[in-house]
């Protein structure tokens, strides 16, 4: 869906966030997004406390990123009620919704990104499990192995990029099997890694409320994240 601004008008303070003109394309809004989430991906071989002020700061920075490239696929899906959408997009949309918990488990951080960008709801339930997305990011033995997918410092990732993300809900609990009457807190709490999930989750959690605090970002009542004025 290689839409441009001049077809669709996307939000100028979303691509300035993005270090874009207000006459960058979807598809330069995705790859400079794209670009940014790498390269602000917190390096976590050092424990010290610059290195944990550090990551909290780039923590920041990516929630900005992924609430302007949120705000650009939004503008394009409401301004695209056309074939559009409904088509590639929606097949694209769906393909996400499926893969979300999968690409949790696997510390694919990237494609949680991406799906939650299209639109797909954070808080998505398994239906056998009742278990949304996150709970999949826990770092248990009943999830997989250190070694499964990218490997539990990936996981982590997935743990802090949702944990900043406004429209999860972090008290939500399992309803069946593994899951059942746990939340995110009491499986991490149960896995390899508890003491550095417990700090994404912080991380995540702490960010969100600083660019809050900062006044660069606000949240509306449905929990989407919005650029001041």
């Amino acid at each position: 869906m290689a839409t441009t601004r001049s077809t669709i008008g996307l939000p100028t303070k979303a691509l300035k966030a993005l270090g874009l003109s207000g006459r960058a394309s979807l598809e330069d809004a995705r790859r400079a997004h794209r670009a940014l989430a790498f390269q602000l991906h917190p390096d976590r071989g050092d424990g010290a406390h610059v290195a944990e002020k550090c990551a909290q700061r780039r923590t920041e920075q990516l929630l900005i990123a992924n609430a302007a490239r949120e705000a650009i696929e939004l503008a394009v899906r409401q301004g695209a009620q056309q074939t559009t959408w409904t088509n590639e997009a929606r097949r694209q949309w769906d393909e996400s919704t499926k893969r979300i918990h999968l690409s949790a488990m696997l510390g694919h951080w990237d494609e949680v990104i991406d799906a939650i960008s299209m639109g797909v709801d954070p808080n998505s339930a398994t239906p056998a499990q009742g278990a949304p997305p996150i709970f999949y990011a826990a770092c248990c033995d009943m999830l997989g192995k250190a070694s499964t997918g990218r490997g539990d410092d990936a996981r982590l990732r997935v743990l802090e990029v949702l944990a900043s993300n406004p429209g999860t809900n972090l008290s939500l609990k399992g309803t069946a099997m593994w899951a059942e009457g746990r939340s995110i807190y009491d499986l991490v709490s149960m896995g390899r890694c508890s003491a550095a999930a417990l700090d994404s989750l912080s991380r995540g959690q702490d960010a969100l409320m600083a660019v809050l605090c900062q006044g660069r970002l606000y949240r509306t009542g449905n929990e989407a994240l919005c650029f001041a004025e």
